[in-house]
């Protein structure tokens, strides 16, 4: 019985060595795949932590962003007012003209209009009464066209009519024109303090 005790005893032997082994064996495994489950969680949490952080970054640049182009629009439109301002200005001293600087700026530009024939020369309201038929008469002579008074304008300023092509000098169309052409440059010298 002896020899059947100690093969009995080397069987459990062998069972309880393979038991452990199995067991260290799946403490291994498990412990492995906690590991890397772990490095995983740890690995995503950082990819989680690096996208917050570029989206706050991002998030706080565009912020910045907005903010400037608020401040550069606001900026933006304080120059076009006070531009606005200038020029408004600009026309109510062309309306307050004395009689004399209104007829030395007419005979300047009918001097310079590239016509001949007769035309209709248009005043505005309260540029008819130092625009009228007996300054045309004097300008006459120095003009290489003939010249006749038209219905008023509603508008300051004058228009002189060729035969359906119509050379327009009421101020707002002037100012209008003047200010498209050298509004840029005009903004620059607000910008600059000018």
């Amino acid at each position: 019985m002896d020899a059947i005790d100690k093969m009995i005893a080397e069987l459990d032997q062998e069972a309880q060595t393979k038991r452990e082994r199995l067991a260290a064996a799946e403490r291994a495994r498990i412990s492995e795949t906690m590991a890397r489950d772990w490095a995983k969680k740890e690995s995503d949490l950082q990819l989680r932590a690096q996208q917050a952080k570029k989206q706050a970054e991002k998030n706080y640049q565009q912020a910045l962003n907005r903010q400037a182009s608020a401040a550069k629009q606001q900026q933006m439109v304080k120059q076009n007012e006070y531009l606005t301002q200038l020029f408004e200005q600009a026309y109510q001293q062309m309306v307050a003209w004395t009689p004399e600087e209104l007829q030395s700026f007419a005979e300047n530009v009918l001097q310079q209009l590239p016509i001949s024939g007769t035309v209709t020369f248009h005043a505005g309201p309260e540029q008819a009464a130092h625009l009228d038929a007996a300054w045309l008469t004097s300008c006459q002579s120095k003009l290489p066209y003939q010249i006749k008074a038209g219905a008023p304008l509603s508008e300051a300023g004058f228009l002189v009519d060729d035969n359906g092509i119509q050379y327009n000098f009421t101020y707002q169309v002037l100012l209008d024109e003047y200010k498209k052409e050298t509004r840029e440059r005009w903004l620059q010298i607000i910008q600059q303090g000018g």
